[in-house]
């Protein structure tokens, strides 16, 4: 029977949003100051550059192994799945912004939003239900993006959905340990489904907490059936999660 570590989890480091956007914008700036050299410095510059992308990558990652992953899987095991669905706030904003500075007609820029909103009720009531079906490693919780902030600081009441994506303060929690989950692009390109830690950040490598959002299947179902594309995909994810935590689960026990 393999031991549960119980390495507190702040003390891996994790590839987070911001040091990815830091480092582009490092080679933003390293690339511009590149055009105003000469075909000598310009490779050394540039050797430079990927050097330090390179170390600054292994030190994001470094801490986090096999043994944690392990215990990670155990902590969900033992507690629930918090799922934070997009609620396209930014989006919507923008798009309302947009129309008060142009001379578009606020019929269209309205018909945009009601069209982004579908598009993302559709993808969250439908990622509810396969929870509801496909899912049985855990409880699962949902909230939108927006009060991950509130969660985080201890807020637990008003900021549950329920089946409907609705806020709805019917839904309790009485829970201490939990993983998170957000729908979104890893950090290595693909839009998919990605487990975090307790702090929403992307867990790495080896905990198996990926599951890619488009598939042939889904893309055929998306150009022929857009009807059912969301239906079939939610639960071809859901479903594929499910095993990888169980099959994971398992090597951890063994």
């Amino acid at each position: 029977m393999y031991l549960f570590y119980e390495k507190r989890q702040k003390d891996c480091k994790f590839v987070n949003f911001h040091e990815i956007l830091q480092l582009f914008q490092s080679f933003r700036r390293f690339f511009n100051a590149s055009m105003k050299m000469n075909h000598i410095q310009q490779p050394l510059l540039f050797a430079f550059f990927s050097l330090f992308a390179i170390s600054s990558y292994a030190q994001a990652v470094e801490g986090y192994d096999r043994e944690e992953a392990y215990a990670d899987i155990q902590t969900l095991s033992e507690g629930v799945l918090v799922v934070r669905l997009e609620s396209e706030e930014r989006k919507i904003n923008a798009l309302r912004e947009k129309g008060a500075a142009s001379a578009r007609s606020g019929q269209q820029i309205e018909a945009e939003i009601q069209s982004l909103i579908e598009k993302r009720d559709s993808f969250n009531i439908n990622l509810i239900r396969a929870f509801a079906q496909e899912f049985t490693f855990c409880p699962v919780y949902f909230i939108y993006d927006t009060d991950s902030r509130s969660f985080l600081e201890g807020n637990r009441e008003g900021i549950f959905l329920n089946h409907k994506a609705r806020r709805d303060s019917t839904v309790t929690w009485s829970h201490k340990n939990y993983l998170g989950l957000r729908s979104g692009e890893a950090l290595n390109g693909p839009e998919g489904l990605i487990v975090t830690d307790d702090r929403f950040r992307d867990l790495p490598n080896p905990f198996p907490g990926f599951v890619k959002k488009n598939s042939a299947g889904s893309i055929f179902n998306w150009l022929l059936a857009r009807d059912i594309y969301y239906v079939k995909n939610a639960d071809r994810m859901v479903g594929k999660l499910q095993r990888k935590l169980t099959n994971f689960y398992e090597q951890a026990r063994q």
